[in-house]
């Protein structure tokens, strides 16, 4: 789906390890059931309908590689969405972890879609 694009390597491992980190902590409180899996493959689906590829600004894509990202973005999105619809995986803290981490994903994909509305505003 594309995101985020810190000004360094360091930057972008930092951030990731950091909310991939939260993510493993927070699993212990946060419990993935039913309706939590169901909004957060949704939310994640949606962007990746809507609003995928999210291109980095120096590295734009051609309108092939665009369409052709959407798709697949979008394609894994929906399967794992019925995933979360059928509760096909089990309920375990790794699977929660697995669907809290998606959130990191979330967070990257609108970090440049509020960055581009903030350079348009």
């Amino acid at each position: 789906m594309g995101g985020y694009h810190a000004t360094s390597h360091t930057r972008c491992y930092l951030a990731f390890t950091g909310l991939a980190l939260i993510c493993i902590l927070l699993s212990k409180v946060i419990a993935a059931n039913h309706l939590f899996r169901i909004l957060t493959t949704a939310a994640l689906m949606g962007i990746a309908i809507f609003f995928s590829p999210i291109e980095a600004t120096n590295k734009p894509l051609g309108k092939k590689k665009r369409l052709s990202y959407k798709m697949v973005a979008s394609v894994l999105s929906s399967i794992d969405f019925l995933f979360a619809i059928f509760n096909v995986l089990p309920d375990t803290r790794s699977i929660t972890v697995y669907y809290i981490s998606k959130w990191v994903l979330v967070i990257f994909a609108i970090i440049p879609f509020f960055q581009k509305q903030a350079k348009i505003s």
